[in-house]
Order: structure tokens, then sequence, then C-alpha cells
């Protein structure tokens, strides 16, 4: 079942919440069994066959942790064998779906073998949920998480509003709000919050996100079906693609976060205006922010310590590549993700090396001016090179894409674009032009992008619309926004109740062609 449907929207939703607050009202408990229920109907919408599958997953992570987090009747050394066994079989699990084909495929492509395994169809979320129960697994051998209702559990393993897509929630994060939720009955500002967010998310999905993938997915297509796309048409691609990544999790994040404050409850921020970055790092601490907090929980900071005390450099930049290689195989079974995992992995450590260079060099901090003519522009530019390796269906593809890029199937334009002045200009400069070339370079694809790139980088996101309140649990400290309309930020007003009514009708209106979230694929 997806956010972007019909039967959600007009029928799930509304029946989830109200049967939350009804039960509420008389039960707690019995609320926090409705909401548990719901959300492991929600994921068994997909596929029933894989309700199995992650029923098994809770009931074994729970008794697992039970037993990891009982200091008192084991020693250290059993507690970390009961650990390292309990990711040992997460992990097993996820290998088996995600990664057993792809496996087998690369062995028959090395030794030249002929084995063969039924395909196996990716259970959906299962990347989500597994790398949630591995840092409460870890948390509670540390002592640091104990939960011993099983309902609890269940519910923050399966609560469908961050299921799918993330945010990667930490249990310290979640349990104590589901029964505070239920202690303050129904929340109106929270309901108008909530319903703000989620149908400016549906917006941006079905509107903004699916609007520009018809201008991204043709050119992918094109070059994966032997085609060679010239240079404008590539770099519309390339910039589409960009764009519709950018507002297709940004759509699901806030849908997230308002489907989370319909019951009561607020997730952690996960999107944060990424591409307002002006370095790598930056970036990797506005995008997908949960899955970047847990990698640097669970898996740079183990590595850069074991790094740094070998001595053989002053900084882990290994961790950081080692680190973003696990990250791309994470998003799946393909050679693209293992590239674009390890580009962001040097892209870091570069960034991470100049940083301490220009310490050395006693170079003060850079100035706004640097930012905008060097930060961010090299900074867009590597988002824009590496996320077309990973839209791309193959290596073969994404260097297809990126030498048409780079102009190797030269720089030609269609001939209807002669009729504007400044083209004349261009071809007297050695621009050629073709009556057949440049057919994905079109005035409406531009178009999209340059009104896609405004709202990026002139307007608040989400959340900064919401500075007068606390929509979600801050793991970012935004500025605050300073542009023009600020007497504009969200309030429970009937102006704003008109505006978000009137982004409604476009955003439902839109749901005739409904498509997946591209972040359901991982």
């Amino acid at each position: 079942m997806l956010f972007n449907s019909q039967i959600f929207i007009f029928a799930f939703l509304p029946v989830a919440v109200v049967g939350y607050y009804l039960l509420g009202r008389w039960r707690g408990q019995l609320a926090l069994l409705w909401l548990t229920a719901a959300s492991l109907f929600f994921y068994a919408w997909w596929d029933v066959r894989y309700l199995a599958l992650i029923l098994f997953s809770i009931v074994f992570n729970y008794l697992a942790a039970r037993v990891i987090s009982d200091d008192t009747r084991l020693a250290d050394a059993a507690r970390y064998r009961a650990l390292f066994i309990g990711i040992a079989a997460n992990l097993a699990l996820l290998g088996y779906f995600k990664y057993a084909n792809f496996f087998v495929d690369n062995v028959n492509l090395a030794l030249g073998t002929d084995w063969t395994l039924q395909r196996i169809i990716l259970p959906l979320a299962i990347s989500f949920f597994t790398f949630q129960q591995i840092s409460y697994l870890v948390d509670s051998y540390r002592l640091k998480s104990h939960e011993s209702d099983f309902t609890r559990f269940a519910l923050f393993v399966s609560f469908f509003p961050q299921l799918i897509a993330g945010p990667i929630v930490h249990h310290r994060e979640m349990l104590p709000q589901f029964t505070a939720a239920l202690s303050k009955g129904v929340d109106f500002r929270y309901l108008a919050m909530g319903a703000t967010c989620f149908i400016i998310g549906l917006f941006k999905k079905t509107v903004i996100a699916d609007g520009i993938a018809l201008h991204a997915t043709p050119v992918f297509q094109f070059v994966a079906g032997g085609g060679e796309a010239t240079f404008f048409d590539a770099w519309i691609g390339a910039l589409a693609y960009t764009f519709q990544m950018y507002f297709d999790f940004s759509g699901y994040s806030d849908m997230a976060i308002g489907l989370a404050l319909l019951f009561g409850i607020r997730l952690p921020l996960n999107f944060a205006s990424p591409l307002k970055s002006s370095s790598m790092l930056e970036f990797w601490r506005r995008w997908h922010m949960s899955l970047g907090r847990f990698l640097q929980e669970y898996l740079f900071q183990p590595l850069s310590l074991w790094e740094l005390r070998k001595r053989w450099w002053s900084q882990p930049y290994l961790a950081f590549i080692a680190t973003m290689f696990l990250g791309g195989l994470w998003h799946g079974a393909a050679w693209t993700f293992v590239v674009w995992g390890l580009v962001h992995g040097v892209l870091l450590a570069v960034n991470q090396a100049w940083r301490v260079q220009k310490r050395a060099w006693g170079w003060s901090a850079e100035s706004a001016l640097q930012r905008r003519l060097i930060g961010y522009p090299l900074t867009f530019l590597s988002i824009v090179v590496t996320l077309t390796i990973f839209r791309a269906d193959n290596l073969a593809v994404a260097g297809d894409m990126l030498g048409a890029m780079a102009g190797l199937n030269g720089v030609v334009i269609n001939a209807d674009w002669l009729k504007w002045p400044f083209v004349g200009t261009l071809v007297s400069m050695g621009l050629a032009v073709d009556a057949y070339a440049g057919s994905f370079f079109t005035w409406t694809g531009g178009l999209w992008v340059l009104a896609c790139g405004a709202i990026v980088w002139m307007l608040p996101n989400t959340y900064q619309l919401f500075e007068k309140e606390t929509v979600a649990l801050e793991t970012f400290r935004q500025a605050p926004w300073k542009g023009p309309g600020q007497a504009f930020l969200w309030s429970p007003t009937p102006a704003w109740a008109l505006a978000i009514a009137v982004t409604a009708v476009f955003a439902i209106g839109a749901l005739n062609n409904i498509s997946e979230f591209l972040y359901f694929q991982f």
C-alpha cells in the first residue's frame, strides 16, 4: 500500500487514526495493539506471504535482546556471543533476500559457471527494519535499552509511517512516545500539523517528483537501449533525475513525519535541504540523516577507532571509504550502488583531508562568498554526477551517461532552438546543430529543472515553515528561514487551511498515475 494511493488516503488512514483514538480513550494498551495490527496489515498489503518474515524478525530480535541485556545472569562473554549470533542472524536474513542472486550471478560471470538460484523477491523494507533492530541489539548489549512490553517493541519495528523507507529510528526516541501520546489524548494541533506535512509531501511526490521524472526516465532508458545521448540530452536527464530523487525522498520524509504526527508521535528529522550543502560532509548530515546516523554510530566510529590505533595517518580516511562502500551496498545488490558508495567515500575522505590541510595552513573559516562560488557549485556537481551512477541500469550505462555529460558524444542542439537569439551566438562559437538531435533537451524540461532549482534554493523547506512548532525530533540544527515571507510561516489559521486545501486538490488530482517512492526498492 502506497502513501500516494487513494485506498491509503481515503480508507486505511482514516480507519487507523479513528480506531487508535477511540480505543485510546478506553484503554491505552488496546490502542497500541490496534496501531501495531494496522501497521502489520499495511505491510501485508504489499505481499501477505512476507508477513511471516517481519513477524519472525520481530519475535527473534525481541527474545535476543532480552538475553543480551540480562547482565544479572549472563557473563559479558556470553552476552557478547548472543549479540554476535543476533547480528549474524539478521545479516544472514538480509543477505539471503537482498544479495543471494547478486552473489550467484557474479560468481557465474567470474568463473564461467552456470549455477542457478530461483529469483528471490526482495521483501519490502527489509533493509530498514533489519538495521533498526541491529541497532537495538547493540544498544541492548551496551545496556542502553530494555523493553519488556512486546507490543511496544513490535510497534517500534513495524510503525507504518516509517516502516518502508525510514527514518531508521532509535528505541530511545520512539518507545517512550508510544505511551506518552496516549496520555495526551486527541491533540488537534498535532492533527493540523500532521495533515499539513502529509499534504506538502504528497504534492512534492505526485506533482513535482513524478512530473520531472518524465524528463529523466526517457534519457536513461534511451542510453540503456544503446542510444548515444548528446551533451544537453545527458545533462537534462541527470539534472532531472537529481531533482526527481530529491523531491521524491523529501516528499516521503514529509509524509512520514506528518503521518506520525496524526498519532501524536514525532519522528526524527530525516531530510534537511541537502542540496543547500557547501561540502560533501555537510551533504551527509542533511541527506537520509537517520541512515547517516546509523552508519556513523555503528560502522564509522568503530572503524575509525581501529584505523587511528594503527596510526597510518592522522585521520580515518579508510573508515570513510569503507563505511560508504557498505552504505552503497545497503542500497541494493548492484555494482552501480557499490561504485556510488565508493565515490562518496573518496569524496568524504578528500573533503576531510582538505579541512585538515586548511587548519594546518592556518586558514580561517570559509567566507560566504567562497561557499557560494566554490562550495555550493562543486558539491552540487558531485551530487549530480554520483546520482547519475546511482540511477544507471549498470556501470556501462553510467559510463555512457557520464561520457555524454562530458561532451564525448558532441555538443548538439535541435534546429528548432535556432529561433532564439542567444543560440545563434553559440552556433557561431562552434555549437553543432542537427534537425534530429537534442530530442530530450526541450524547453519544457529546462523549465522543470529551473523551477525545481528555484524551489530548492529560494524557498524554505517544510521544517523551516514550522519554525514556531516542533514537528520532528531535531537531528540537524537548521538556520531559521531569513528570506522574504516570514509572515507566512505555518500557524493554524484559516489562510493556511485554505492554502493546504488547494495544495491537496492538486496533489490528489495527480494520483491517477501512481508510482512507487524511489526508496521503496532499497
